[in-house]
């Protein structure tokens, strides 16, 4: 099964929480040399910052997830695309154009971008700093305590029988 590894932050937040929310539905990659691209039809694993120690980030297995779309298309047929975008995790066509880069420079670019549809999410568990209010969820949709509006921590991430201690993640913006 591939993977596919996210290490970005926009204006949204970061990615893996984007695609807990289910905002980030695609993702643009480059075209593999080997020629082994994600192509439709594949079921993918999702990561944040697969490289990186475990220890040192707040998720690292965030889900998996089958792929609904897979097409190679130049940057200038997308760098204007507003839609385009925010299924990608930013707020819009500039915040994209300057991930990146001017659609002047690199319009002839080919990337292949990947539609799809999480059947999985890892669970988060999620502690209020204030009082103490917790919950274990796959979907993180408080950002303060339902309680007392606290700040929420999560702690700790699961996954099958995969159990993965994390820094504090602060989830209030």
């Amino acid at each position: 099964m591939p993977a596919i590894s996210f290490s970005g932050t926009t204006s949204r937040g970061p990615f893996w929480l984007q695609i807990f929310r289910h905002e980030k539905t695609q993702t643009c990659r480059a075209p593999r040399a080997d020629g082994r691209d994600i192509r439709k039809g594949d079921k993918v694993i999702l990561y944040w910052k697969q490289r990186m120690p475990i220890k040192k980030k707040p998720v690292h297995l965030i889900g998996e997830a089958i792929v609904t779309s897979a097409e190679m298309h130049h940057y200038m047929s997308f760098a204007y695309d507003d839609a385009f975008a925010r299924r990608d995790g930013f707020e819009d066509h500039l915040e994209l154009q300057s991930w990146f880069g001017s659609p002047k420079i690199h319009g002839h670019e080919l990337y292949n971008v990947i539609q799809f549809d999480v059947y999985s999410l890892a669970a988060l568990e999620m502690i209020c700093k204030k009082c103490g209010w917790n919950k274990i969820t796959s979907v993180p949709e408080e950002r303060v305590c339902p309680k007392c509006q606290g700040e929420l921590l999560i702690l700790t991430a699961f996954f099958g029988t995969q159990s993965f201690k994390i820094p504090t993640l602060r989830m209030g913006k």
